[in-house]
């Protein structure tokens, strides 16, 4: 028997393998919008020792010839092959044929996109993988999202998730030797198959239209479902905003009403950190949208081999006049099959299609199946930021990470979005704030799971920034230690420290450079034991009130210079014992105004100094003792008036005047142990009574 040829059969087959090698059989399809079609075939060869691993991942075409209708391909790549046995004197083989999209379910990445929108971000995925074969449809304008992360999941399912949440669903158009994937989010993406653009309904044979493809079943159902969906979302930036959104519809049956709501709606952040209300509405109108699709349902089956799932039509001639109308196809199903290569129905083809559909006037959009990743829990990250910074931060505190899963981020400014850290007090204008630096490794969960909403709870050290005190011989030591930036080391730092040890117990504060405290009140230090203070340049106090300063024991005061002391009213000072002031240089007492008074209660005043003493008054100058009072020069005193004066030394008393008066109230006695001379121009001696002279010899010239 010569090998079978397919040449003169309606259904063909090309793969790479040379023609004739894999031949027709049977085929079983399934496709639907928004999801991968299927193909499991049945193939016949005179071959039964073809390598399968020659046929995997290759495309294959499938072709079905219609004399009136011309030709429908299926086209797709093997994603699986088994050898099935023999059948009829051939060996049968049965192959899985999916779309190109199909492998980037066997691809998987964790990585970040940034300041792109949905379908910027498919395609990027798509042109990655090296697959080209789509077309965009869109009519919708798409936000960029901020931050949007895949983690650990297909690129496919990443994908899928996105479109879904976007309203943007997809099919796939078949030609010779190609596919093409379309992405759509209207109903003018879709047009009608030539031929197929109505379609009759019968309901049984005889058909009266044997050249025509025909439905012979059709049936519809409606369900009930929700009425009306509402989202809600948090807006850190202005929390008080209302992010609920809602969506409804109304299909005029009891409890058409019904309402789903979800929370947290996932609306994407913008790099300033708000959400937009805006998004969470479209959002809602596409769920809304996707549900209201599912609402009424109408099943199409016959021998219709032209459309597929994306394709339209009319039907005509339905039982109910109300059904007949214009459907897209969501689903289709269907069978096809041809004669064997040894019996005498060679070419015996026979296809069988049940197709769901909606009206043309509902718009589609797929249901959000496809699950977003969760993030089991707390991960670890490390603050990334510009280059030759050391803090790279935003009004709001927020940071830049960079994650170990990505390997993509240059742990620059632009490795993820800004991220909100979490501080132990956050107030109106208050509250505690410790900004993780560049380098830091920090703690990061995710707001209800979320990969798109990180937000750092924690901090911990690790090889490369280890803690600050030497572990654990300080276990008893706690605090706070800073670095100063830009450009500060180790020994750059202010710090607060406690030391637990029994014994050993302190309270350390270091100040790198300024320390300011601030007491709007009151202030009450108490110190135990000794204080000590060390000013290593000035020293300011200033007391808008009373100062009073007690001291139990003694005071020392040192000035290595000088020292200035003003007081604006009165100083006392208060001495119990005694005082006592050692001056090295020069000492002035300036009085600019009232009076200066020394008054000793009790004992003596001494002023003792070795050189020259003066004591000079622009006025009056009054000494008084009420009992003696002594003058005394070991070599000279002088009591001086203008050219008056009286000069005492030891040995003499001068006295000189313009007029000498000497007057006595009652007597007056000049003695002498010598001579006693009265000499002048003239002297006279008056007396208002008798004159005695006396003497051992008295002589009058």
């Amino acid at each position: 028997m010569s090998n079978p040829i397919q040449d003169f059969r309606s259904v063909k087959i090309k793969t790479p393998l040379p023609d004739n090698t894999l031949l027709f059989s049977n085929m079983a399809g399934h496709e639907r919008l928004s999801e991968l079609f299927d193909y499991q075939l049945e193939l016949l060869s005179p071959d039964a020792e073809i390598d399968l691993n020659e046929l995997l991942g290759k495309d294959i075409t499938i072709s079905v010839d219609r004399p009136d209708f011309g030709q429908r391909f299926f086209h797709g790549h093997i994603s699986d092959g088994a050898h099935l046995g023999s059948h009829e004197g051939l060996a049968q083989y049965g192959f899985t044929v999916k779309p190109w999209l199909w492998f980037l379910t066997r691809t998987a990445d964790c990585r970040i996109f940034q300041e792109k929108n949905v379908p910027d971000i498919v395609k990027e995925i798509f042109r990655e993988e090296g697959f080209t074969d789509f077309e965009d449809a869109l009519t919708g304008n798409y936000e960029a999202r901020n931050y949007c992360v895949q983690y650990r999941e297909s690129d496919f399912d990443f994908i899928s998730r996105l479109l879904e949440q976007e309203g943007i669903y997809y099919y796939f158009k078949h030609e010779d030797g190609k596919h093409t994937m379309v992405l759509c989010d209207n109903i003018t993406a879709h047009q009608a198959v030539k031929g197929y653009e109505n379609i009759p309904f019968f309901p049984g044979p005889p058909n009266p239209l044997p050249e025509m493809d025909y439905f012979d079943g059709w049936s519809f159902r409606k369900k009930v479902q929700p009425g009306r969906i509402a989202t809600s979302d948090f807006n850190f930036v202005r929390p008080g905003d209302n992010m609920t959104a809602m969506s409804s519809f109304n299909a005029n049956h009891a409890h058409d009403n019904l309402e789903l709501f979800d929370y947290a709606g996932e609306y994407p952040a913008k790099d300033n950190g708000e959400k937009n209300r805006g998004f969470g509405e479209r959002m809602t109108r596409y769920r809304m949208e996707s549900l209201q699709a599912r609402h009424e349902v109408a099943v199409a089956e016959g021998e219709v081999y032209g459309p597929g799932a994306g394709d339209l039509f009319c039907l005509v001639g339905a039982e109910r006049p109300d059904q007949n109308r214009e459907y897209l196809i969501i689903d289709s199903r269907f069978t096809l099959s041809q004669g064997g290569y040894t019996g005498g129905d060679e070419d015996a083809t026979h296809f069988y299609n049940r197709l769901e559909v909606i009206s043309s006037q509902v718009q589609y959009r797929a249901p959000c199946k496809t699950r977003k990743p969760i993030m089991q829990g707390p991960q670890t990250a490390i603050v990334v930021g510009k280059a030759g910074e050391e803090i790279w931060t935003d009004k709001h505190g927020r940071v830049k990470l960079q994650f170990h899963w990505d390997r993509y981020g240059k742990s620059d400014e632009n490795s993820s979005c800004w991220v909100r850290v979490s501080q132990v007090w956050a107030g109106s204008q208050y509250g505690a704030i410790h900004i993780p630096r560049i380098n830091h490794e920090v703690i990061v969960e995710f707001i209800d799971g979320d990969p798109d909403q990180p937000i750092v709870t924690g901090r911990v050290y690790n090889g490369d920034n280890e803690v600050p005190y030497d572990l654990p011989s300080n276990a008893t030591q706690s605090g706070i230690k800073s670095r100063s930036s830009k450009g500060g080391n180790g020994s750059n730092f202010n710090e607060i420290r406690m030391e637990d040890k029994k014994g050993q117990e302190e309270l350390y504060i270091h100040a790198e450079r300024n320390h300011t405290q601030v007491t709007e009140v009151d202030r009450s230090e108490s110190v135990g034991h000794d204080r000590s203070l060390s000013v290593g340049h000035d020293k300011s106090e200033v007391v808008d009130n009373d100062s009073t300063e007690s001291v139990g024991q003694d005071r020392s005061l040192q000035v290595g210079r000088h020292k200035s002391e003003t007081v604006g009213g009165n100083k006392d000072i208060f001495v119990d014992g005694s005082h006592s002031e050692v001056i090295r240089g020069n000492t002035r007492i300036q009085i600019s105004e009232g009076d200066f008074k020394h008054i000793i209660s009790q004992g003596k005043m001494r002023v003792h100094a070795k050189k020259d003493t003066k004591i000079s008054t622009n006025q009056k100058l009054d000494l008084k003792s009420d009992k003696d009072m002594m003058l005394e020069s070991d070599t000279k005193l002088t009591l001086k008036v203008g050219d008056t004066q009286i000069v005492l030394t030891p040995s003499k008393i001068e006295i000189s005047a313009a007029t000498i008066e000497v007057k006595a109230g009652s007597k007056m006695l000049t003695e002498s142990g010598g001579a006693n001379d009265v000499k002048g121009a003239s002297v006279g001696v008056t007396a208002s009574g008798a004159v005695a002279v006396k003497g051992a010899s008295v002589a009058v010239n």
